[in-house]
């Protein structure tokens, strides 16, 4: 949740937006209009809309099912397959945006940082999870 003023906004993609539009002065995204700006949307909206998307369907699903409930095993699958997109995008680069770390590599690192917990971004994904390691270690990362 995010109170800024008189307005309150619970949709973390959305706030990113805001703070970026009222408060970015340009900074931690590429300029509108750019096929970089397109990049930058296109992985924000994927860290929150495909990669995190499969994991709390399969939390709301496997409350109370059965161990191997199929639904769960797909959107594992589905989890999977998004990581192994991230893990390939980020080959040869720092951030997703080539050397430039942006507000995309921020909700990236939110998405990443929940399947670590969850055990999902493994040894399969080295190249994630050296990206993961790096966002980790900038001094404003929170959730360690």
């Amino acid at each position: 949740m995010l109170t800024d003023g008189a307005l309150t906004m619970f949709e973390s993609g959305a706030m990113v937006d805001h703070i970026l539009d009222r408060y970015g002065e340009g900074r931690l995204r590429p300029p509108l209009g750019t096929d970089e700006a397109a990049l930058f949307h296109q992985w924000c909206w994927f860290a929150e809309a495909t990669l995190a998307r499969p994991v709390g369907l399969n939390r709301l699903i496997t409350q109370g099912a059965a161990p191997g409930y199929a639904a769960a095993a797909d959107a594992e699958d589905k989890t999977r397959t998004a990581l192994a997109v991230v893990d390939q995008a980020l080959a040869g680069g720092d951030y997703l945006l080539d050397a430039d770390f942006t507000a995309a590599d921020i909700m990236m690192g939110y998405s990443l940082q929940l399947l670590a917990g969850l055990g999902l971004l493994d040894a399969q994904f080295p190249t994630a999870r050296a990206y993961l390691a790096r966002l980790s270690e900038r001094p404003a990362f929170v959730g360690r």
